[in-house]
């Protein structure tokens, strides 16, 4: 119950940090996800040693550095950025099976 609770909330959260998007260049247009986690959070999370794109996914799933901590410890954050031609598409997460 709790794992699935966890999937639903980690999906929910990359969702909806995707749905607000910057507009980059000009010719060569690409979206990219808006930051909407907290700079110091992502500061911690980066001096622990995770990259910058899992680690901002992970806090947009969880809120918080330990919820995001053990996202990435799990390997429940894919390695590729993601950036994308259009405002939808697919999150880049890793299928934990769990349902």
């Amino acid at each position: 119950m709790w794992a699935a609770l966890d999937e639903q909330m980690l999906q929910e959260g990359i969702q909806a940090s995707l749905l607000d998007v910057s507009v980059q260049g000009s010719q060569n247009t690409l979206w990219s996800p808006k930051p909407s986690v907290s700079s110091l959070r992502l500061q911690q999370l980066q001096h622990m040693g995770f990259p910058t794109e899992q680690a901002a996914v992970a806090l947009a799933a969880t809120g918080r550095v330990e919820g995001a901590v053990s996202l990435l410890v799990e390997g429940l954050v894919d390695t590729e950025a993601l950036v994308t031609e259009e405002r939808s598409g697919p999150a880049h997460c890793k299928d934990t099976g769990v349902s």
